[in-house]
């Protein structure tokens, strides 16, 4: 499904992200859809490569989306990985949507 946001949407989506997650110390936050195609970026992304890590979000969604039939869930909604020196959080965001902070 492709997802259109108009001006206005980006703006307030912008403003909600700037707000909550990057004036408290969230270092960066994308919004994808699950198609892994990059919606909104906020911060600073690192030097990653922000459209291979929204391409493979949207692909690991749906293989855990998978497992979570397996084990008789109706799905997950969020995914969180723990590094030595960094996190990563990835939230479904109603049905078309993930939020990657």
């Amino acid at each position: 499904m492709d997802i259109t946001l108009s001006k206005q949407q980006v703006d307030g989506i912008t403003g909600i992200l700037t707000s909550y997650l990057i004036n408290p110390g969230v270092d960066c936050c994308l919004l994808i859809d699950r198609s892994g195609n990059l919606l909104i970026s906020k911060g600073d992304p690192l030097s990653m490569d922000t459209s291979a890590l929204a391409a493979l979000t949207a692909a690991n969604f749906g293989a855990t989306e998978e497992i979570a039939r397996l084990i008789g869930e109706r799905n997950f909604t969020l995914l969180f990985h723990k590094g030595e020196r960094e996190n990563i959080h990835f939230s479904k965001v109603g049905e078309h949507l993930i939020l990657i902070t």
